[in-house]
């Protein structure tokens, strides 16, 4: 089985343009722009909740009485930086309760922030390089685990020797979107075949990638009307 590396995708794009034929060596300084030019656009991939194959799950333990803790390497939560977290729950005594992931708005309207209690919300600010995770009510006590699902890091590559090991069906959708990135720096036009199998390989990434929601109703809505009784004088 052969191995794909980082070099061999930003060859393989050129080549989708013409620049280089199949026998042909590129120079140090292309090969460094093309992964300069591959890492930028996995860059923006990571901002697409439907370009991820997965999300990142991390946990942490709380302490009690502290509500707000860094995220990021060497941060109070040790991991990658999450460019958005899509949920969050935290557990006590073997129980799970869902938090709310609110944003800068909802969180500043809450009236007192010092409450104490079984957390209900999480608020995010993607700082950098270290973001910042402030739950509420803050935990009453050092007994709850808090477990975030963020969205996961799509690699990066530091050198093009870099071995490829995405999902299957990112390396067609990564050669022929970076061929179309590509183009412009050497005065080409991605042909029309190269744009629409990008456009379709990266649809199917992001039709596998689509979470099946599952339909909700309130409670209160399917609670029966109250009717009087009028054998007992009461509602039932």
């Amino acid at each position: 089985m052969s191995t794909t590396t980082a070099g061999d995708l930003v060859r393989k794009a050129l080549g989708k343009i013409l620049v280089i034929g199949t026998q042909d060596t590129l120079s140090s300084s292309e090969m460094d722009d093309g992964l300069d030019a591959l890492n930028l656009m996995l860059d923006s991939w990571r901002l697409e909740r439907l370009s991820i194959w997965s999300l990142k799950h991390d946990s942490k333990a709380l302490t009690g009485s502290v509500g707000t803790y860094t995220i990021g390497p060497g941060g109070d939560i040790d991991t990658v930086r999450p460019t958005k977290i899509e949920d969050a729950f935290v557990r006590y005594s073997n129980a799970d309760y869902m938090l709310d992931v609110i944003g800068q708005v909802q969180f500043d309207q809450i009236p007192y922030k010092n409450l104490t209690g079984v957390p209900r919300k999480l608020f995010y600010d993607a700082a950098m390089p270290l973001g910042s995770i402030t739950v509420f009510p803050i935990p009453l006590s050092s007994a709850f685990t808090l477990y975030i699902n963020s969205y996961g890091e799509i690699e990066s590559f530091a050198n093009t020797s870099d071995v490829f090991n995405l999902a299957p069906g990112y390396a067609r959708a990564i050669i022929n979107n970076l061929a179309i990135e590509l183009a412009p720096d050497y005065n080409k036009s991605a042909p029309a075949e190269v744009v629409k199998v990008a456009m379709e390989s990266k649809r199917n990434l992001k039709r596998l990638n689509t979470q099946d929601v599952i339909a909700q109703v309130d409670k209160a809505l399917l609670r029966p009307s109250v009717v009087y009784d009028i054998t007992s004088d009461g509602y039932r």
